[in-house]
């Protein structure tokens, strides 16, 4: 599953999506994509299929990990 990941100056996860920002999905006619503040940064990340199942806190702590290797 790909994700789309915003970090902040310190690299601290601060949201979330999925699917991949550079390539945005349209639905019902709208388009709808992730742009980051100054200082923010975007990463488009692969993760396993089983964090759409994470609870909000938890999924944040395992996509930390995931950008950290």
């Amino acid at each position: 599953m790909r994700m789309t990941v915003v970090t902040d100056r310190r690299g601290r996860v601060i949201a979330s999506a999925e699917g991949a920002a550079s390539s945005p999905r349209k639905r019902r006619g709208m388009t709808a994509t992730i742009v980051p503040e100054p200082g923010q940064k975007l990463h488009e990340v692969d993760v396993p299929a089983s964090y759409a199942k994470l609870e909000p806190l938890d999924l944040l702590k395992a996509l930390s990990k995931t950008l950290k290797r």
